[in-house]
């Protein structure tokens, strides 16, 4: 059958739509949560962003009830701001209750991609699309690559209740080129997504 699922930052799950949501046969829920949070309400914009997630979480998770649908993810993009507090979201995310907390890697671009995109854009379709410029790496020299690694390395040795990823899962080796010359760090060659998913 069909795998469907929902990314939301949460912040309309009330308990009129955690139920209908789970009622509807999600089978996955992912929450996008940015930090602790200071953090997050800080990136988010509003001092109560972090508290109507978290309660959001704890509708679907009440509504689930013993079902393990759908599975819920806690998915932070690592960044700058949050790089810091892996151990500490991995604390919140066993407190609330969710079944896996994943932290992914920014994904990045060159600058003569992102200036080939828009001029392809420009010329194929005639708009001038600057979508690509958001994946420029903009973090470099801004992130502390010793200390990023000692973070990864203490919330994968630490034991939580939630399942900890990363994605893509670097070696460790491979952060500091990841993010200071993030094209030197190839994982694949292809996009596989339009073959199994299909996203809205």
């Amino acid at each position: 059958g069909l795998f469907k699922g929902v990314i939301s930052n949460g912040t309309f799950l009330n308990e009129k739509n955690a139920e209908r949501l789970v009622k509807a046969g999600l089978d996955f829920l992912t929450i996008s949560v940015d930090g602790t949070e200071e953090t997050h309400n800080y990136i988010r914009g509003s001092e109560y962003s972090f508290k109507k997630t978290m309660e959001a979480i704890s509708n679907v998770i009440r509504f689930r009830n013993n079902n393990q649908l759908p599975i819920i993810t806690i998915n932070m993009t690592m960044s700058d701001y949050n790089y810091k507090q892996l151990s500490d979201m991995a604390k919140i995310a066993d407190a609330v209750g969710v079944d896996i907390l994943q932290f992914q890697h920014q994904w990045f671009t060159e600058d003569h991609v992102a200036k080939a995109h828009t001029a392809y854009t420009k010329e194929k379709f005639g708009i001038e699309s600057h979508y690509a410029d958001g994946f420029r790496n903009y973090v470099t020299g801004k992130i502390d690559s010793e200390k990023f690694v000692e973070e990864i390395r203490r919330v994968k040795n630490e034991s939580h209740r939630v399942d900890v990823r990363f994605y893509p899962d670097l070696e460790e080796k491979d952060v500091r080129p990841y993010y200071e010359k993030s094209t030197n760090v190839v994982y694949n060659d292809a996009c596989g997504n339009p073959w199994w998913s299909m996203i809205i």
